[in-house]
């Protein structure tokens, strides 16, 4: 613990990493680790026998039920070795009450006693400002019979949140409980229990006993027999001082890491803003250098280097990546370029002719392009076409028995992403049978998801089949236009998936992606901004990498920790 505490700001510089260390302290706390023992203290095992004895004079005075007699603890239950003054128990013998709220609540009314519920109970407080049940008086006197709250006793989720836990201070207003909270009555430290029971060690067991598919939910029963170690009463109070402590710390921290958090992101939204209006190729590698310069405290997160992508990608489509030459010939001319090759494959009868696509109106431009550009729809731009797998039903196995032509699925292409964008793997093939009923799409397509993985993208690497979720782009233009189109849908991916009905299988159709309005530069331009991308990218996975590099250490270094 003092190795933790001495090098604090260095592992502990995330909110992700100081919860790592609640956890830490808390699995310390539980093994004997975080405050060391006293032979003074009257050992655990004199506690239970004065729990017995109370619950003994409880009995005979009528106040509470003699209880079904626990099972011993076998050493096969036992996952660590604790303190020689510690023992391990199950729950149902260190409590006088265990039980848990109403599993019929009484109707609601619009005033009243509150009847708390699982939501109300967050780590290690009660919070009755969220809203809950109100029942009236004569309702609260028939439930309170049941849990007869005291202050002193321990509130722990069973359904849903479970594991969250408080303990009751002074009460201020009388209330009483859902069946998604148990109340918990101890002669123990009451707070050390409730840190207990937000412990991996316990917790992991409540959730290994709980049952539902919606929310999870662990009955009183099983509770019970949930096992945990028990310190001496005098180092359970030492150890709940100590948390109490280490808390004050680490909230402290929490704060201090937000505060750097905020300056940190306003240093990276300046730079980026820097970036974005960088005036030509110089301006922008300066700029760009300033990340790198600044790397240790511009980029912490994978979710930095994102933002630095999708900048890249904005400036591409915006004419603002690369520099303009004005001997390009305009997208104007490649647009009345493209209309006549449709128009020679329609008169071929090689595509059939498409119904024409409304003119684009100024509302459909969210910002101005230079000159030479233009704002187009994506059908004008090249001809997208679904993929076929006509058979039903699709996977019957007729269609891939010995099969050898790839078929590509909608998870295929999404996965194609860590592999530079080819897709190269695919877990099925068609036979002649399955083929005769689909296409071969050649090596090089543009592939686009229309449904479950909606607008992921990616480039066959091999010659394929794919469904009518996967949609194939064909240029009438040149090469680099699928790949500055694949620029465009990087970006715009959530916009594009905002189309999609909301079904349990989300799906577009190929008349939004032929509606969808796209920022057209001249086909020289396209070439030079993808090669600018491709250049910039490269720099974002080393970045990447780095951001990598520095999570493995971090965890290898927490792992260390744990071990300690």
């Amino acid at each position: 613990m003092d190795f933790i505490l001495d090098n604090f700001n260095m592992l502990f510089d995330s909110e992700e990493n100081l919860k790592k260390l609640e956890e830490i302290i808390l699995d310390l706390a539980v093994r004997g680790k975080l405050v060391p023992q006293d032979e003074s203290d009257e050992s655990a095992s004199v506690l239970l026998e004065r729990i017995e004895e109370e619950k003994a004079r409880l009995i005979a005075e009528k106040k509470i039920k003699k209880s079904k007699k626990l099972e011993p603890i076998s050493e096969e239950e036992i996952p660590f070795n604790i303190p020689d003054s510690w023992e391990w128990v199950r729950l149902g013998k260190i409590t006088n009450k265990l039980t848990d709220g109403s599993h019929n609540p009484p109707r609601k009314k619009d005033e009243g006693f509150k009847m708390l519920s699982a939501k109300n109970i967050k780590e290690h407080y009660i919070d009755f400002d969220e809203s809950c049940r109100l029942i009236s008086e004569e309702e609260f006197e028939k439930e309170d019979k049941r849990t007869q709250i005291q202050s002193g006793d321990i509130l722990l989720n069973i359904v849903g949140s479970i594991g969250r836990s408080a303990v009751v201070g002074k009460i201020q207003e009388k209330f009483t409980l859902q069946r998604s909270v148990a109340v918990i009555q101890t002669l123990n430290n009451p707070y050390f229990l409730s840190y207990l029971f937000t412990s991996n060690m316990f917790n992991s067991q409540m959730i290994a006993n709980a049952k539902g598919t919606a929310q999870l939910g662990i009955y009183l029963g099983k509770l019970q027999n949930l096992i945990l170690p028990l310190p001496p009463l005098s180092e359970q109070n030492r150890i709940v001082e100590r948390i109490d402590s280490l808390k004050g710390i680490i909230d402290n921290l929490r704060d201090e890491i937000q505060t750097r958090e905020k300056t940190r992101e306003g240093l990276k939204r300046s730079i980026m803003a820097e970036i974005e209006k960088s005036s030509d190729d110089k301006e922008l590698l300066k700029n760009l250098e300033l990340i790198f310069q600044n790397f240790d405290i511009v980029v912490k997160r994978k979710e930095d280097i994102k933002d630095i992508r999708d900048l890249v990608l904005s400036m591409a489509v915006k004419g603002k990546l690369v520099p303009q030459d004005s001997s390009d010939e305009p997208a104007s001319v490649l647009l009345e370029r493209i209309e006549e090759e449709k128009a020679r494959l329609v008169a071929e009868k090689k595509i059939k002719r498409s119904k024409k696509l409304a003119s684009i109106s100024e509302e459909e431009k969210p910002f101005d392009l230079p000159e030479s550009w233009e704002w187009a729809r994506l059908g004008n731009v090249g001809l997208f076409e679904r993929g076929k797998s006509k058979h039903r039903p699709r996977n019957d196995e007729k269609l891939f028995t010995n099969g050898t032509y790839p078929f590509v699925q909608t998870g295929d292409v999404a996965r194609s992403k860590s592999n530079g964008y080819v897709i190269e793997n695919y877990s099925k093939t068609y036979n002649e049978f399955g083929l005769e009923q689909s296409r071969l799409w050649k090596k090089g397509t543009f592939c686009i998801t229309i449904a479950a993985n909606i607008a992921e993208v990616g480039f066959l690497g091999i010659d394929a089949c794919f469904p009518d979720s996967v949609v194939g782009f064909i240029s009438l233009s040149d090469e680099y236009t699928p790949k500055y189109v694949k620029l465009f849908f990087q970006l715009t991916q959530k916009n594009i998936e905002s189309f999609a009905p909301a079904t349990a299988q989300k799906n577009i159709n190929l008349g939004i992606i032929n509606q969808l309005t796209i920022p057209l530069p001249p086909l020289a331009e396209q070439k030079r901004i993808v090669q600018r991308v491709d250049k910039l990218m490269e720099l974002c996975d080393r970045l990447e990498e780095q951001v990598e590099k520095s999570q493995r250490e971090m965890e290898a270094l927490m792992g260390s920790v744990m071990q300690l």
